[in-house]
């Protein structure tokens, strides 16, 4: 992948919201232990602090 390539994923990826991971898994659930850590602890309640975030909002969010 060349530079010019992953400047335009980065940009992609960064204008995705992080609802997408939820609601349209990259890998199937069955096959995919990540895919399970990410979706089997999920808490709705916690999750909507950020559910208006995209993953470039969540990435520049302050931690503390």
């Amino acid at each position: 992948m060349s530079a010019e390539e992953r400047v335009a994923a980065r940009a992609v990826l960064a204008d995705l919201p992080l609802t997408v991971f939820l609601e349209d898994p990259v890998v199937p659930y069955a096959s995919d232990e990540v895919t399970r850590l990410i979706v089997d602890p999920y808490d709705a309640a916690a999750f909507a602090a950020v559910l208006h975030l995209t993953v470039g909002g969540f990435h520049c969010c302050p931690t503390r």
